[in-house]
């Protein structure tokens, strides 16, 4: 009699562990699908910032709050569009952006960073001059590339605001985050900004051939213009 429930045992173990793996693997395709799926509306819509307030980006309703839902001003999830951009690059991220003075923005660069993630950056060199976020992506090792106008009086600035992620030009990949927002703590506290991330193939290559003319253009001025010689020269900033 022992040995018949010890069978019976056996008999209804075997497919309860069956069903448990079946439903277990489910599950975690399951959490994959939706985690991709979320990753496509991330890098197919525009995000506002009105005044504090931000506005449409997608949310993960199983760990964060709708944006309506949240009280008071958080600067770290403010950005977190552009966060999620950057710790989701997988081999490259190309960035042209006035400035960077945001220290959330500089740290995920750094983590992708150390990822072996590719990362060039062109700012401005006159909003950057004396901020402490590029000189730590520098120091990490990260490139960086100054923009300084030719001439002493010349009004010109860098006012580009786009970053290129992960461009294959072969299988026509790649995203693209633009937007009227400058990367500073005001940019998502008091004003009225918008992002716009795109997946569209057309529309990166064009930004990331800008990038590519725009990095030649200034690399060549720097290395032949005595003033802007001399004037990266004076910050520690000639390579």
């Amino acid at each position: 009699m022992t040995w018949r429930y010890v069978w019976y045992g056996v008999l209804i173990a075997v497919p309860a562990y069956t069903w448990f793996k079946f439903f277990k693997e489910g599950y975690e395709l399951e959490k994959q699908y939706k985690k991709h799926l979320l990753f496509l509306k991330r890098h197919n819509c525009a995000v506002m910032f009105s005044a504090g307030k931000r506005i449409d980006w997608p949310c993960d309703d199983s760990v964060e709050p709708p944006d309506d839902d949240i009280k008071g001003i958080n600067v770290i999830r403010q950005y977190e569009p552009i966060l999620y951009f950057i710790r989701t690059a997988k081999e490259s991220l190309y960035i042209a952006t006035m400035f960077i003075h945001v220290q959330c923005i500089v740290d995920e660069l750094l983590a992708a960073h150390k990822r072996n993630v590719i990362i060039k950056i062109i700012v401005d060199y006159n909003y950057n001059k004396n901020g402490t976020c590029i000189q730590q992506l520098q120091r990490a090792g990260i490139e960086v590339l100054y923009y300084v106008p030719p001439e002493p009086d010349q009004c010109s600035m860098f006012h580009y605001k786009y970053v290129v992620k992960d461009f294959k030009r072969d299988t026509e990949d790649g995203y693209l985050c633009t937007g009227s927002l400058n990367w500073s703590v005001n940019g998502v506290v008091s004003n009225y900004e918008n992002l716009n991330f795109i997946s569209k193939f057309e529309l990166v290559a064009q930004f990331r051939d800008n990038f590519e003319d725009a990095w030649n253009i200034i690399s060549e001025m720097n290395e032949t213009n005595d003033y802007i010689k001399a004037t990266l020269r004076e910050m520690n900033m000639y390579q």
